[in-house]
């Protein structure tokens, strides 16, 4: 279950959510998207309230979903990369890919950006490998040019190579395309205990709560390794008073989840 759980992203965040299994991040990444009924709760973009109910309407909202399971829940595996990778742009602008040329041409181009290895596009994606094939997974939704994608345990079951592609990929997109991606992942756990001890171990006087504040001011730039040196720079060696706090909010924008319940 997931019990009122509020967050907010800002534009080009990559925001990270840690917890180990069974503490509800895949739980909230499929409330968010529409998968499971929610009891309560809000998700606001843009002023809006555009909570979803039903994995279409997420879509349409701007909504990705890379799950953690690829294979049941990701990808169609008996079906050819070129029909995964085209797949969610159907859904939201129908019946854009008629044209049978055209979607060939959208799908060879998502293979040559993302650097797909596939002998061609009517490969049966069951016989990619699993990076590759999480590969097509991200595709689809960079083709879609959604605003934000959730990203749950988005490495799970590839190789170390493929893992830092997709890391690499996530970057560009925050960058470059989608405007926010919301990561949820296992791993951040031990990630965030060396950030605590570090941390303490600098500035023994920070307050623990100050001690949160700066860690999550970390995480949102995780990926961006320039960015999470100044940001901790920064962050540790400003003088602990109100300013710290609003230089915080300050960061904060237009999208977030309210209240969330399952």
């Amino acid at each position: 279950a997931v019990k009122d759980v509020s967050f907010k992203v800002r534009e080009g965040q990559i925001f990270g959510l840690g917890g180990l299994i069974g503490s509800g991040r895949t739980e909230l990444a499929r409330l968010m998207f529409g998968l499971d009924r929610r009891n309560s709760g809000k998700i606001i973009y843009k002023g809006k309230d555009v909570t979803p109910d039903s994995p279409m309407q997420a879509i349409k909202n701007g909504f990705g979903y890379l799950t953690e399971d690829r294979k049941e829940t990701g990808l169609v595996m008996r079906r050819p990369v070129k029909e995964n990778i085209t797949i969610a742009e159907m859904t939201m602008k129908k019946p854009v890919f008629l044209n049978l040329p055209k979607e060939r041409r959208a799908a060879s181009k998502m293979v040559s950006v993302l650097k797909i290895v596939t002998p061609s596009l009517e490969q049966v994606v069951m016989n990619l490998s699993g990076g590759n094939q999480q590969k097509v997974v991200l595709a689809k939704w960079m083709l879609s040019n959604v605003d934000i994608i959730i990203f749950d345990e988005p490495t799970i079951g590839i190789d170390v190579g493929s893992k830092k592609e997709i890391y690499e990929l996530m970057n560009e997109m925050s960058e470059n395309g989608v405007a926010r991606d919301i990561f949820l992942e296992e791993t951040i756990l031990p990630m965030h205990k060396l950030f605590r001890t570090n941390i303490k171990k600098a500035h023994p006087q920070l307050p623990d709560e100050k001690v949160t504040l700066c860690i999550s001011s970390i995480f949102g730039q995780i990926f961006h390794f320039v960015r999470a040196r100044a940001v901790i720079r920064r962050t540790v060696g400003r003088e602990y008073d109100s300013a710290f706090i609003k230089d915080l909010i300050d960061h904060i924008t237009d999208f977030s989840v309210r209240g969330i319940r399952g």
